[in-house]
């Protein structure tokens, strides 16, 4: 009778000791390795979701083929979303001589009033302003807007509404993907330009 237990034991517990024999294997053949081996991202997730919104960016208007290029672009470090670069963004920002102050204006694309944050542009020049945005301030995925003084701040339907001294709406600016530059510290600001008349 024991024998029978024991032999049924054994049968019961084949598969989890076939398992982690196989485990033990592969971890003993690969730990002998000098590196990690990494192999390109592929399939249905593939870090971008290897193209399996094709057809929803086609429907939007965008070039799939186009979509696809920039995000691997990123993955591989050929391109540098500045957003998210960890020396942030140096705005410098031309206006004509004898401007008045710029502020800044950041807030998420359908923000509330309460939501927007102002920072005084720093004068270099008669013609040159500057000021440096970190990742943090962009945390809630906030837009940009360049005001000068005089400029208007509205709640509207849609969200908030940044007016110059004329009453016209002022759009945000698109700070779009940069290339890579290897020379560039990871603690340098990316500079973005910027000419408002």
């Amino acid at each position: 009778m024991k024998t029978k237990n024991v032999l049924l034991t054994l049968w019961l517990a084949a598969p989890i000791l076939v398992v982690t024999l196989l485990c033990v294997l592969i971890f003993v053949q690969f730990s002998g390795r000098g590196e990690d081996v990494k192999t390109r991202a592929v399939g249905a997730g593939a870090n971008d979701t290897g193209g399996a919104n094709a057809l929803g960016e086609w429907l939007a208007g965008h070039d799939p083929d186009e979509v696809q290029r920039i995000k691997r672009d990123l993955r591989e470090g050929r391109l540098v979303d500045p957003y998210r670069w960890p020396g942030g963004i140096e705005l410098r920002v031309h206006a004509a001589e004898g401007s008045g102050p710029l502020t800044v204006f950041l807030y998420p694309p359908a923000g509330r009033l309460d939501e927007l944050v102002g920072m005084v542009m720093n004068r270099v020049d008669p013609t040159l302003w500057n000021i440096v945005l970190l990742p943090e301030d962009f945390s809630q995925g906030q837009v940009v807007v360049v005001a000068p003084a005089g400029g208007k701040i509205e709640d509207s339907e849609r969200g908030v509404v940044v007016r110059d001294p004329n009453g016209e709406e002022l759009t945000p600016i698109d700070i779009g993907l940069v290339p890579s530059d290897p020379e560039r510290e990871r603690a340098e600001p990316i500079v973005v330009e910027i000419t408002i008349e």
